[in-house]
């Protein structure tokens, strides 16, 4: 009986495991890859898309999805139902690969397609825009104008000592520009695929001199130690983006005073029990005080 035994465990351990599946029980683990797309082709090119088709996949599940892959590595997912795709949001003027593959809901991936290739056509730039022109001065401030062009999306204006600005209208104002200084600017207009027109004709405009004194400060202030005196003012206001303050003691500059736009400033180094005249003063970035 114990040999019987044995050699009945022995039998059913030696059984393949589809033994024991029933009726509607399918085999664990799909292994087999869909069929590989076939044909795939190029259908239409613009300057930002390329439109593909390719022929079906079929799978023993018979639920998939395609992959379109681009050589650079991004690859996007479509429908089984879809043997077609647009990839937008390309760059105009540059050479494209793409292919195509099918998925499985098991992972398995068929070959990939034959591999196609299209350029997206450059797009032409714009017109140069035309008449730059100065519209208004300020002290701080420039404000020019130029004439639109038909396809243009946006402008850039550029100047080497202002920097560049971007606007979607046809004048802009520059502003935190020096007194009594001239500036060269240049426009560029965009269109929708940013490509940019030639740089127009330079313009050069000069703002303002600048001859108004800042507004006179209020300043109060303490003793805080024998030898020190705390000074605090209302910020002057001023035509020009500039103010700074000196700080006058007993009519003349202090030694320790660092001009600056601070508002505050602690006197050191006094002698005890002195009295003292302090004044503040502001001026600008042209002298006026």
């Amino acid at each position: 009986m114990p040999c019987r035994a044995l050699a009945l465990v022995l039998t059913v351990l030696a059984l393949p495991a589809t033994a024991f599946a029933g009726p509607d029980r399918k085999p664990a683990g799909d292994r087999t890859k869909p069929t590989t797309p076939e044909a795939l082709r190029v259908t239409g090119v613009t300057s930002t898309a390329v439109s593909l088709a390719w022929g079906p996949s079929t799978d023993n599940s018979g639920s998939f999805t395609y992959t379109v892959s681009e050589s650079s590595g991004a690859a996007r997912s479509v429908p089984q139902t879809q043997t077609a795709y647009t990839w937008t949001g390309l760059t105009p003027g540059r050479t494209y690969r793409f292919t195509v593959s099918a998925v499985d809901a098991a992972g398995n991936r068929s070959a990939p397609s034959n591999e196609v290739t299209a350029t997206t056509p450059a797009v032409a730039p714009p017109a140069t825009p035309a008449n730059l022109r100065l519209v208004s001065a300020g002290v701080n401030t420039l404000t020019l104008a130029w004439d639109g062009v038909a396809d243009a999306t946006s402008y850039e204006l550029h100047s080497p000592t202002a920097g560049t600005h971007r606007t979607t209208g046809t004048s802009l104002t520059v502003h935190w520009l020096f007194p009594d200084m001239a500036y060269t600017f240049t426009v560029r207009a965009f269109n929708a695929s940013g490509t940019a027109s030639p740089a127009s004709e330079p313009l050069t405009a000069r703002t303002l001199r600048d001859t108004t004194a800042p507004s006179v400060p209020v300043v109060s202030g303490g003793a805080t130690s024998p030898s020190e005196i705390l000074l605090t003012w209302s910020a002057s206001s001023d035509n020009s983006n500039y103010v700074s303050y000196n700080v006058d003691v007993d009519g003349g500059p202090w030694v320790h005073m660092l001009p600056g736009d601070d508002t505050t400033m602690l006197v050191r180094n006094l002698r005890d029990g002195t009295s003292y005249d302090l004044s503040v003063r502001a001026y600008d970035n042209s002298g006026n005080f």
